[in-house]
């Protein structure tokens, strides 16, 4: 299982509490680039729920309403995140 930082994963969780946007927390094998960041940064991923759980393939699909959900909790959180570690501007 891919681990990432206590601290993001509670700030993306703090974030999408904000928002009123219901979430789960899941192990997963994915990492995708946020591993490589994890050397430089905290570090986590946000999925957005596909329609039958079917992602990576034509038959994807994801509802504008959860897209634009999975994208105000990521800005959220990637400000806590940028402001913790003393880089917002």
């Amino acid at each position: 299982m891919t681990k990432f930082d206590a601290v993001a994963l509670d700030l993306a969780a703090q974030a999408l509490d904000e928002t009123k946007t219901p979430y789960q927390r899941l192990d997963t094998i994915a990492g995708h680039d946020a591993i490589c960041l994890q050397d430089i940064c905290p570090s986590t991923l946000l999925f957005a729920p596909s329609k039958d759980g079917i992602t990576h393939s034509p038959f994807e699909f994801t509802s504008d309403e959860d897209v634009c959900a999975a994208f105000d909790g990521m800005t959220i959180a990637l400000s806590a995140i940028m402001t913790r570690t003393g880089n917002a501007s």
